[in-house]
């Protein structure tokens, strides 16, 4: 299936509150991993394939480099 990403992060602190959103309107599916204050939440019931491509999106866009 062919998945929308979206990333957003709070102005002036990017790194501790951020989110990222993949979704898919040919599937009527919602992912996504959410950083509020470093407390990480991943919303929509992803498999653990999901879970990981995820993870592997959010780091590279919100971890670059570390």
């Amino acid at each position: 299936a062919e998945y929308t990403r979206v990333a957003v992060c709070k102005p002036h602190d990017c790194y501790d509150n951020n989110a990222l959103v993949l979704f898919s309107i040919e599937n009527g599916v919602v992912y996504g991993k959410v950083l509020d204050r470093q407390t990480p939440l991943l919303i929509g019931a992803p498999s653990p394939t999901m879970a990981a491509a995820l993870e592997k999106s959010w780091r590279g866009e919100f971890r670059q480099g570390r």
